[in-house]
């Protein structure tokens, strides 16, 4: 029979208490670094001290193990992280600013930066790819920006621009693919601790603990940022005052609003004297009076900050910004000065008139291209008038209002104002080049099919086959790719072709041509129309009996 105290051996502990009992001496202060048998030389005080270094052992391990391989979250670090003194103690880097020109940029779509101005935050090459089996989806694409102490940036862009990636590979919260960044001059790749002592962070989502108040919060984040006990209690003082919560410190954040806990969470990022911050929509949710509050906290603490904020609202990316930075497919495609943007691209000012039923229009808008020859009637809905001034004609503006408002009765206008560009024009001008360019290089098989057909008659010009002629069907295929959730229509593909025989210079064109029937081909299998089979059926024995018979013979 097996003896109970053979199923505690595995226990070293359990096992020498259960031989003092059994001794009838038991675990005692008195035997307790003396063997628990005769002849065993094993007491409690050895136990202990192998579990304690057991604990160690397993801990340094863990801490390996979690600093090489940190899963979905956090920055992966070489095997041989140990030996690197800036992982201990950090590196601190000479921050250096790099021109747009070093990047690939269009260096005309980025204001130039001033000389004067230090960097909190530079960005080169930054490089996200997300994999999903055998898909890659690249969220943020060698990004590079230069962010700046004592100002706010905005970061603007449509969802799944990159943005929130962006900001979560400054935290440290994912790893980049490629590319780095230098925060408060330390490096995002081997000193993401040091990064983190002096950075404040408002998540997209409120994180709070539902059972501590507002006070324990700011209190908490602040120790966790490093403040000594003795400049807690002061540091939370002001942060309640800042973003007016003193009636609700001791209120528990569940019961907080939606607008009251986004103050929370400003408040957490702006505590214990962070010198970076960085806001993810820190307004979203926000009524208009808080959402200025907000604003005017901001203002006020951006003195020796780096700031960075996202924001759907333009208005305030325009009103609060120093600079903007707008995102599009991972990209930055431009950055400067509210005004810098607007003047890149906006066509000019607009000048809206609302008109009486008696204005004479053409004679209005021959009165307005008097003074400013370049000025055009962009819109007429109902009683208003929309008229593009160029930003080069401005000084001619002065004139032309005076001559306006002087005959505001006789051109039968009611009352008349100007507006710059708006963030908006610009921002939707912005995602629009981006599609744009996106579709340059995904061209469509319509677009394919256009561009061989001019190849081919210019091959044909060339061989003096004036004869050689391709003809197109008055049938249309609708079709739908899903590339990147874009629909696209295909139309006038030809329905039958008609080729006379024609000496092809080299075998490079034979290829390239069998490539293009066999593209529609495959296009016709993958739509299954109607007509779709007979298509596929004819055009390739027509293609087939017109091959010169040496190619054929390859």
């Amino acid at each position: 029979m097996v003896e109970p105290r053979w199923l505690c051996a595995e226990f070293l502990n359990t096992d020498f208490i259960w031989r003092t009992e059994l001794a009838r001496l038991g675990a005692q202060w008195s035997n307790f670094h003396e063997p628990g048998v005769v002849d065993d030389n094993f007491s409690l005080l050895l136990s202990i001290i192998m579990l304690l270094v057991d604990t160690a052992i397993y801990m340094i391990v863990a801490m390996y193990v979690d600093n090489v391989h940190p899963g979905e979250f956090g920055v992966a670090q070489p095997f041989y992280f140990p030996f690197l003194p800036s992982y201990w103690c950090g590196k601190r880097i000479d921050q250096r600013v790099f021109s747009y020109d070093d990047t690939g940029y269009a260096p005309e779509h980025f204001e130039r930066d001033r000389t004067d101005m230090k960097s909190g935050i530079s960005i080169k090459n930054l490089k996200k790819e997300f994999w999903s089996g055998e898909s890659k989806t690249v969220a943020v694409n060698d990004l590079s920006l230069n962010l700046y102490e004592g100002q706010i940036t905005s970061l603007l862009g449509h969802n799944g621009a990159g943005k929130t990636t962006t900001m979560s590979m400054l935290t440290g919260f994912i790893s980049p693919t490629s590319g780095t960044a230098i925060v408060n001059g330390y490096n995002i790749r081997t000193s993401i601790s040091k990064v983190r002592e002096n950075m404040g962070m408002c998540p997209q989502h409120n994180i709070l603990f539902d059972s501590m108040t507002v006070e324990e919060h700011l209190k908490f984040f602040a120790l966790l940022k490093g403040c000594s006990w003795g400049d807690v209690n002061k540091e939370v003082e002001k942060m309640l005052t800042v973003i007016g919560l003193q009636a609700k410190r001791d209120a528990q954040s569940h019961t907080l609003s939606g607008g009251q806990k986004r103050k929370l969470s400003v408040g957490i990022s702006l505590i214990a004297g962070s010198k970076v911050i960085i806001l993810d929509e820190p307004t979203s949710g926000m009524d208009p009076s808080a959402r200025r509050q907000i604003w005017d906290i901001l203002q006020q603490f951006r003195q020796g900050r780096t700031i960075l904020f996202t924001t759907h609202s333009m208005d305030e990316a325009d009103i609060l910004s120093d600079r903007i930075a707008i995102m599009a497919e991972g990209v930055v495609r431009c950055c400067g000065t509210s005004m810098f943007l607007k003047k890149l691209y906006g066509a000019g000012y607009h000048m809206i008139i609302e008109k009486h039923p008696s204005c004479d229009v053409e004679a209005l808008t021959q009165l307005i291209q008097t003074h400013v020859p370049m000025a055009t009637l962009e819109s007429q809905i109902s009683a208003e008038l929309s008229y593009l001034l160029p930003f080069d004609e401005s000084p001619k503006f002065a004139k032309l209002f005076e001559t306006v408002e002087i005959s505001m009765e006789q051109l039968g206008v009611t009352s008349f104002g100007i507006s710059l560009t708006t963030m908006e024009e610009v921002f939707l001008k912005v995602g629009k080049e981006a599609v744009e360019k996106k579709a340059l290089h995904n061209p469509t098989f319509k677009d394919l099919q256009f561009s061989f057909k001019n190849d081919m008659q210019t091959l044909e010009g060339k061989n003096g086959s004036s004869s050689s002629s391709l003809k197109t069907s008055n049938s249309e295929v609708e079709g739908h790719i899903n590339g990147d959730s874009v629909g696209v229509s295909l139309g006038d593909v030809q329905g039958s072709v008609s080729l006379s025989p024609f000496q092809m210079p080299s075998n490079i064109y034979f290829v390239l041509y069998l490539d293009y029937a066999m593209a529609k081909k495959s296009l016709c299998n993958l739509f299954h129309f109607s007509n779709g089979y007979f298509y596929q059926s004819v055009q390739t024995e027509i293609f087939i009996r017109n091959i010169p018979q040496q190619i054929r013979c390859i």
